[in-house]
Protein backbone atom coordinates (compact mmCIF):
# COMPACT_ATOMS: atom_id res chain seq x y z
CA UNK A 1 0.00 0.00 0.00
CA UNK A 2 1.58 3.54 -1.03
CA UNK A 3 0.66 6.34 1.32
CA UNK A 4 0.49 9.75 -0.67
CA UNK A 5 3.17 12.30 0.82
CA UNK A 6 1.60 15.23 1.67
CA UNK A 7 4.29 18.23 1.61
CA UNK A 8 3.09 21.33 3.89
CA UNK A 9 4.33 25.22 2.17
CA UNK A 10 3.96 27.60 5.01
CA UNK A 11 2.23 30.57 3.07
CA UNK A 12 3.95 33.41 5.17
CA UNK A 13 5.91 35.62 3.62
CA UNK A 14 8.25 38.46 5.32
CA UNK A 15 6.29 40.50 7.62
CA UNK A 16 6.85 44.24 7.10
CA UNK A 17 8.98 44.80 10.08
CA UNK A 18 11.52 42.34 8.99
CA UNK A 19 11.82 43.86 5.12
CA UNK A 20 12.60 46.81 6.80
CA UNK A 21 15.70 45.68 8.87
CA UNK A 22 17.09 43.84 5.88
CA UNK A 23 16.91 47.17 4.18
CA UNK A 24 18.77 48.88 6.84
CA UNK A 25 20.95 46.29 6.83
CA UNK A 26 21.48 46.42 3.20
CA UNK A 27 21.86 50.39 3.66
CA UNK A 28 24.34 49.70 6.21
CA UNK A 29 26.82 47.53 4.37
CA UNK A 30 26.92 49.43 1.50
CA UNK A 31 27.90 52.68 3.10
CA UNK A 32 30.79 50.70 5.07
CA UNK A 33 31.30 49.56 1.93
CA UNK A 34 31.64 53.03 0.33
CA UNK A 35 33.43 54.77 2.58
CA UNK A 36 36.26 52.34 3.02
CA UNK A 37 36.27 52.98 -0.36
CA UNK A 38 36.28 56.63 -0.46
CA UNK A 39 39.23 56.32 2.03
CA UNK A 40 41.34 54.24 0.50
CA UNK A 41 40.88 56.59 -2.84
CA UNK A 42 41.75 59.59 -0.93
CA UNK A 43 44.58 58.07 0.91
CA UNK A 44 45.60 56.72 -2.82
CA UNK A 45 45.64 60.20 -4.87
CA UNK A 46 47.22 61.97 -1.35
CA UNK A 47 50.06 59.63 -1.89
CA UNK A 48 50.37 59.97 -5.69
CA UNK A 49 50.43 63.65 -5.28
CA UNK A 50 53.45 63.65 -2.60
CA UNK A 51 55.16 61.07 -4.72
CA UNK A 52 54.93 63.59 -7.98
CA UNK A 53 55.66 66.20 -5.75
CA UNK A 54 59.13 64.68 -4.38
CA UNK A 55 60.00 62.94 -7.82
CA UNK A 56 59.71 66.70 -9.35
CA UNK A 57 61.48 68.32 -7.23
CA UNK A 58 64.49 65.88 -6.62
CA UNK A 59 64.20 66.26 -10.83
CA UNK A 60 65.16 69.33 -10.63
CA UNK A 61 67.64 69.43 -7.90
CA UNK A 62 69.79 67.29 -10.40
CA UNK A 63 69.44 69.25 -13.16
CA UNK A 64 70.82 71.89 -11.33
CA UNK A 65 73.23 70.21 -9.35
CA UNK A 66 74.81 68.97 -12.74
CA UNK A 67 75.18 72.19 -13.96
CA UNK A 68 76.77 73.51 -10.79
CA UNK A 69 79.47 70.88 -10.90
CA UNK A 70 80.18 71.17 -14.22
CA UNK A 71 80.61 75.30 -13.82
CA UNK A 72 83.80 76.56 -14.22
CA UNK A 73 84.70 73.47 -17.03
CA UNK A 74 88.09 75.52 -18.53
CA UNK A 75 90.38 72.97 -20.12
CA UNK A 76 92.03 75.29 -22.68
CA UNK A 77 92.45 77.55 -19.85
CA UNK A 78 90.72 80.75 -21.54
CA UNK A 79 89.73 82.28 -17.82
CA UNK A 80 86.34 81.11 -17.94
CA UNK A 81 84.33 82.38 -14.63
CA UNK A 82 82.38 79.85 -12.59
CA UNK A 83 79.55 81.98 -11.51
CA UNK A 84 78.46 85.72 -12.50
CA UNK A 85 75.85 87.12 -10.09
CA UNK A 86 73.03 88.39 -12.43
CA UNK A 87 69.83 90.05 -11.69
CA UNK A 88 67.00 87.97 -11.75
CA UNK A 89 62.98 89.46 -13.32
CA UNK A 90 61.76 88.63 -9.71
CA UNK A 91 64.09 91.06 -8.29
CA UNK A 92 66.84 89.30 -6.30
CA UNK A 93 70.72 88.31 -7.58
CA UNK A 94 70.63 84.48 -8.94
CA UNK A 95 73.54 83.51 -11.09
CA UNK A 96 74.51 82.27 -14.12
CA UNK A 97 77.01 79.53 -14.70
CA UNK A 98 79.83 79.81 -17.21
CA UNK A 99 81.53 76.24 -18.52
CA UNK A 100 83.23 75.39 -21.66
CA UNK A 101 82.43 72.07 -22.36
CA UNK A 102 82.89 71.63 -26.11
CA UNK A 103 86.59 73.11 -25.64
CA UNK A 104 86.75 75.40 -27.92
CA UNK A 105 88.22 78.25 -25.47
CA UNK A 106 84.53 80.21 -24.81
CA UNK A 107 81.51 79.44 -23.26
CA UNK A 108 79.15 80.49 -26.86
CA UNK A 109 78.03 76.77 -27.10
CA UNK A 110 75.11 75.11 -26.10
CA UNK A 111 75.04 74.21 -22.34
CA UNK A 112 77.75 76.61 -21.68
CA UNK A 113 76.00 79.57 -20.37
CA UNK A 114 73.08 78.82 -18.05
CA UNK A 115 71.07 81.19 -16.18
CA UNK A 116 68.20 80.07 -13.84
CA UNK A 117 65.13 82.29 -12.68
CA UNK A 118 62.18 82.29 -10.55
CA UNK A 119 58.86 84.18 -11.45
CA UNK A 120 55.32 83.61 -10.60
CA UNK A 121 55.76 80.31 -9.38
CA UNK A 122 57.91 79.23 -12.46
CA UNK A 123 61.41 77.94 -12.70
CA UNK A 124 63.58 78.55 -16.26
CA UNK A 125 66.71 77.52 -16.97
CA UNK A 126 67.81 79.66 -19.75
CA UNK A 127 70.91 78.27 -22.17
CA UNK A 128 72.13 81.52 -23.90
CA UNK A 129 74.29 80.19 -26.54
CA UNK A 130 75.77 82.14 -29.46
CA UNK A 131 74.72 79.32 -32.00
CA UNK A 132 71.14 79.37 -31.72
CA UNK A 133 70.62 82.49 -28.70
CA UNK A 134 68.65 81.89 -26.09
CA UNK A 135 66.51 79.40 -25.31
CA UNK A 136 64.15 79.11 -22.13
CA UNK A 137 63.20 75.97 -20.36
CA UNK A 138 60.71 75.65 -17.93
CA UNK A 139 62.09 72.99 -15.27
CA UNK A 140 59.01 73.15 -12.78
CA UNK A 141 55.70 74.98 -11.83
CA UNK A 142 54.40 75.19 -8.32
CA UNK A 143 57.77 76.56 -7.01
CA UNK A 144 56.63 78.58 -4.20
CA UNK A 145 60.29 79.22 -3.14
CA UNK A 146 63.40 79.47 -4.59
CA UNK A 147 67.21 80.59 -4.16
CA UNK A 148 70.79 79.68 -3.80
CA UNK A 149 73.09 80.04 -0.69
CA UNK A 150 76.74 80.63 -1.55
CA UNK A 151 79.14 79.47 0.86
CA UNK A 152 83.04 79.57 0.90
CA UNK A 153 85.64 76.88 1.83
CA UNK A 154 84.59 77.28 5.39
CA UNK A 155 80.95 76.62 4.83
CA UNK A 156 79.91 80.30 5.36
CA UNK A 157 78.58 83.20 3.94
CA UNK A 158 80.95 85.45 4.84
CA UNK A 159 83.16 85.35 2.27
CA UNK A 160 80.52 85.76 -0.40
CA UNK A 161 78.49 88.63 0.70
CA UNK A 162 77.83 90.58 -0.83
CA UNK A 163 77.99 87.80 -4.12
CA UNK A 164 78.81 90.37 -7.19
CA UNK A 165 82.43 90.95 -6.64
CA UNK A 166 83.07 87.76 -4.57
CA UNK A 167 82.17 84.94 -6.73
CA UNK A 168 85.87 83.65 -7.15
CA UNK A 169 85.39 83.00 -2.80
CA UNK A 170 82.25 80.47 -3.85
CA UNK A 171 83.11 76.44 -3.26
CA UNK A 172 79.52 75.96 -2.50
CA UNK A 173 76.32 76.35 -4.05
CA UNK A 174 73.09 75.37 -1.80
CA UNK A 175 70.00 74.64 -3.73
CA UNK A 176 66.96 75.64 -1.86
CA UNK A 177 63.35 74.35 -3.55
CA UNK A 178 60.08 74.58 -2.06
CA UNK A 179 57.19 72.67 -4.29
CA UNK A 180 53.48 72.42 -3.74
CA UNK A 181 51.25 69.97 -5.46
CA UNK A 182 48.95 70.47 -8.20
CA UNK A 183 45.79 69.38 -5.73
CA UNK A 184 44.22 70.37 -2.66
CA UNK A 185 45.04 67.81 -0.02
CA UNK A 186 41.16 66.96 1.19
CA UNK A 187 42.22 65.94 4.76
CA UNK A 188 43.77 69.18 5.31
CA UNK A 189 42.47 71.30 3.04
CA UNK A 190 46.04 73.06 1.68
CA UNK A 191 48.25 72.03 -0.84
CA UNK A 192 51.23 69.67 -0.28
CA UNK A 193 54.44 71.22 0.18
CA UNK A 194 57.96 69.95 0.29
CA UNK A 195 61.45 71.15 0.11
CA UNK A 196 64.39 69.69 -0.65
CA UNK A 197 67.95 71.84 0.48
CA UNK A 198 71.19 70.59 -0.90
CA UNK A 199 74.95 71.44 -1.30
CA UNK A 200 76.72 71.24 -4.00
CA UNK A 201 80.29 71.76 -4.61
CA UNK A 202 81.69 74.16 -7.44
CA UNK A 203 84.38 71.33 -8.11
CA UNK A 204 86.36 73.05 -11.41
CA UNK A 205 86.23 76.45 -8.92
CA UNK A 206 90.21 77.67 -9.00
CA UNK A 207 91.13 75.30 -11.36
Amino acid sequence: MIKAIHFVSDQKGLTLVELMITLVLSLLLMAAVYMTYHTQHVTSQVQHQVTSVQQDIRAVAEIIAKDIRNAGCDPNGAGIDSLVATASSSGPITLSLHMDLDEDGTNGSINENIYYDWANNTLTRTDRNAAVGSQVQTLARNVTGFGFTYLDGNYTTAGVTPLAGNENNVEYIQINITMQSDQIDPDTGQFINRTLTRQVRLRNAGI
